[in-house]
Parts: C-alpha cells; structure tokens; sequence
C-alpha cells in the first residue's frame, strides 16, 4: 500500500499515477484502455514501475511470500477482467 496521485486522466483511454514523495513503495504506472481489433470488447494494458522497500532484498522476501507486484498486478487484472464480464 502507498499513497498516489493522478497525473493523466483520459477517460476511456488512459489513468496514469505516481507515488507522492515518502511513500514506502516509490512506483508510477499507467493503465490503457483500447478497442479490440475483433470490436468485440475492450483490451486492458497494465505497466507499471516500482521499487521495492529494502531495494534486492526486499524484492525476494516478497516474491518468498507471494506478494510479489507483478504476481498481484496479473490477479487483479484478473478479478477485473470478470467484474467487468459478469458485472
């Protein structure tokens, strides 16, 4: 968890956000928002940057214990994925 603030907001395009200085995790990502070539729904990119609280070693203890940031970007994107398909 950290705190963020918007920089570019572009609805029905784009999100993107940064860390506020202090924050235990420094990170910046943007979320893009795309037709699909079939017209048949809408594609969801995800990229984000960010390091880890205890730099190397941090990364690992997180990715020992499942909390890795890459591994909990895929499952969110997941769990929106069948929000947005079920409601």
């Amino acid at each position: 968890e950290w705190d963020a603030e918007t920089v570019d907001d572009r609805p029905g395009e784009r999100i993107s956000w940064r860390s506020l200085p202090g924050s235990r995790v420094e990170s910046r990502g943007t979320v893009e928002f795309e037709e699909a070539p079939s017209g048949q729904g809408t594609e969801v990119r995800l990229r984000m940057e960010y390091r880890p609280p205890a730099g190397v070693a941090g990364a690992l203890a997180a990715k020992l214990i499942g909390q890795e940031p890459e591994q909990q970007m895929r499952e969110d994107l997941r769990r929106f994925k069948r929000l947005m398909e079920t409601g």
